[in-house]
């Protein structure tokens, strides 16, 4: 993940050079999270050993009012996790993890649907991410506009046990080789790249 609160690059073109820099070859990106409008992370973010923003509690109310946040995160041994903020144990979370992002919504949680989320009749264009049984990871972003509840069973359609919103509107932007690089600067980019 390159982020902002790093110092790293905003934008699809400086990530995909900084992917070359150290011989990868990036084949994927997205924005990864919600951020404020100076994009800095509006939750946990972790990245290597340092953590540089806290946990935010569910209660909060910092994401959304539609159910509760979630994090995607990544221990020590590259095991994935998609956790509901309820569960997540912050205590020790930079002993924990190698890598960790809080955002918005938990859309799936053990293979059961987010009964919040019917209630979100509004279309609009989204992005997030999915953890199936084998641990093979679902990054998905909408081409056009969508109700909540239709994202969400995708991910189900995707045999995702877990899924969670990234994040909804114009930042959900996407860049992959050979499409055009998005002039929009997201504050926290998902980068897939090979070797």
């Amino acid at each position: 993940i390159f982020t902002k609160e790093t110092g790293e690059t905003g934008d699809f073109a400086g990530a995909a050079q900084r992917c070359a820099d150290k011989k990868r070859r990036l084949v994927f990106a997205m924005n990864g999270a919600k951020c404020d409008k100076n994009l800095k992370p509006l939750g946990l973010l972790i990245k290597g050993l340092t953590k540089y923003k806290d946990f935010v509690r569910p209660d909060a109310n910092v994401f959304t009012s539609i159910g509760q946040s979630a994090v995607f995160a990544v221990d020590h041994n590259n095991i994935v996790s998609i956790i509901p903020a309820k569960n997540f144990k912050e205590a020790n979370d930079l002993s924990n993890y190698q890598l960790a992002v809080q955002s918005g919504t938990m859309l799936i949680n053990k293979a059961f649907l987010n009964r919040d989320i019917i209630k979100v009749a509004e279309k609009q264009m989204y992005n997030g991410i999915g953890l199936k049984q084998n641990g093979d990871i679902v990054l998905a972003v909408t081409e056009g506009k969508m109700n909540l509840r239709e994202f969400a069973l995708f991910f189900e359609e995707m045999n995702c046990r877990d899924a969670m919103l990234l994040d909804a509107g114009a930042n959900c932007q996407w860049y992959a080789p050979g499409r055009p690089k998005n002039p929009g600067k997201p504050g926290q980019i998902i980068v897939v790249t090979k070797k």
